[in-house]
């Protein structure tokens, strides 16, 4: 029984952190978008917001991909 409890703390901590990180990724896309429709691209750095978009989703992606492999073995192991 407090392995099912752990596996869903665990479960729960990691789909918390995956959120914050697409919350986060989404802030910033959404800066981007309007840099650009205010013509303000240079003045926001828009490209290099892009490339800190590109690594938060990357990063959490893959820790989001990591933790749902394990559930899955663990699951069926």
């Amino acid at each position: 029984m407090a392995e099912s409890t752990n596996l869903a703390a665990r479960a729960a901590s990691d789909l918390t952190s995956a959120h914050q990180g697409l919350l986060r990724a989404n802030l910033l896309f959404g800066l981007i978008q309007y840099a650009i429709t205010s013509g303000n691209v240079n003045e926001f750095r828009a490209h290099s917001l892009a490339e800190i978009g590109t690594e938060l989703t990357r990063t959490y992606g893959e820790r989001a991909q990591a933790e749902a492999k394990y559930f899955t073995e663990v699951n069926h192991g």
